[in-house]
């Protein structure tokens, strides 16, 4: 990639080094996270290739791209997952834009997330996993009142349901009781 702005660099060693990871781990993050999704999953039986990238992105014709860009005094050479250069390059065919200027935009512009933004997302996910594996949340178990309330209005309901049947089976009973006195009336005369 081009040369890059000596803060580019510099803001990337700082947040490498603030979260605790290499520059390239922390380059494939931010690729990852804050470009686009161009891709879809693959179908592959081996499951060795988990994403289609699309071929028009990927290998477009007569593409044009915007090398223009502020130009620094220090390159980075980093190694970078496939899935995130694959991402890199769909989003360079998406804007024109080459990927060194990308990289120096993304670098300067990412934010992330604050601390307390991170800890609701932790517990956010921790809820979803336990609710994926088949846990429900933690409950207080009902106190002997609730029990009791709550069976007390099953008992009300299904008193009610068999009470409107009852009532619903009382008017066939009487229309056909109505209808077979009235065809006795018509046999008789």
């Amino acid at each position: 990639m081009s040369g890059y702005p000596l803060e580019a660099s510099e803001r990337l060693l700082d947040v490498s080094e603030e979260h605790q990871q290499t520059q390239q781990d922390m380059l494939t993050w931010m690729l990852l996270k804050a470009l686009p999704r161009y891709s879809s999953h693959n179908d592959d039986i081996t499951g060795l290739k988990p994403y289609k990238w699309p071929n028009e992105l990927m290998n477009p014709e007569g593409l044009e791209v915007k090398y223009k860009g502020t130009t620094g005094s220090k390159q980075l050479n980093l190694a970078i997952t496939s899935t995130a250069y694959n991402k890199l390059e769909c989003h360079k065919t998406a804007t024109k834009y080459s990927k060194a200027r990308i990289v120096q935009t993304l670098i300067l512009n990412y934010r992330f997330l604050t601390e307390a933004q991170r800890e609701s997302k932790r517990i956010r996910d921790e809820k979803y996993r336990l609710i994926s594996e088949g846990y429900r949340e933690e409950r207080t178990p009902p106190t002997p009142e609730e029990i009791q309330r709550c069976r007390e209005e099953i008992d009300r309901i299904i008193n009610r349901s068999e009470e409107a049947w009852d009532d619903i089976f009382d008017g066939l009973k009487e229309g056909y009781q109505e209808r077979l006195s009235e065809n006795d009336d018509d046999t008789n005369e």
